[in-house]
């Protein structure tokens, strides 16, 4: 089971979450998210973890997505804690991978114009065994 609190200030928003992060209840998280995280305002928005006492894999890839999408959390359990603490080091490692990527990226798009542009040479405009000129004949060349 997973209650799931939410409180809102001029300062901040907050899910308060208790219990099991799990599936189903994970739908019940995203749903409250998408239906009170709006990224236009600029006040935190902090999932407190405090009183969370699992969390599956799709509750992990719920609260990734959530960082992602700017979340704050807070916790004072070890096992939140080090459940945050896998999340930062994942989005750090999704992070510098991008980075690496966009990286590679600009070096080898202009190699790739460079080593791609085909030598300029004049074309040959005379067409040797064309079409012959002059009027039809009903001749066949065996």
């Amino acid at each position: 089971m997973l209650k799931i609190s939410f409180s809102e200030t001029p300062s901040e928003k907050k899910w308060i979450l208790e219990g099991r992060l799990k599936r189903p209840w994970v739908h019940e998280l995203r749903t409250s998210w998408k239906k009170n995280y709006h990224t236009g305002k600029r006040r935190p928005c902090i999932v407190d973890l405090n009183e969370v006492i699992f969390i599956d894999k799709s509750g992990m890839r719920l609260l990734y997505m959530l960082a992602r999408e700017g979340a704050q959390f807070t916790a004072s359990g070890i096992y939140t804690k080090h459940i945050i603490e896998q999340l930062k080091a994942r989005r750090k490692s999704h992070l510098s991978n991008v980075l690496s990527i966009l990286l590679i990226a600009s070096l080898l798009i202009p190699l790739s114009v460079l080593t791609s542009v085909p030598d300029a040479k004049a074309q040959n405009t005379a067409i040797n065994g064309g079409v012959p000129r002059g009027p039809a004949r009903d001749q066949s060349f065996a």
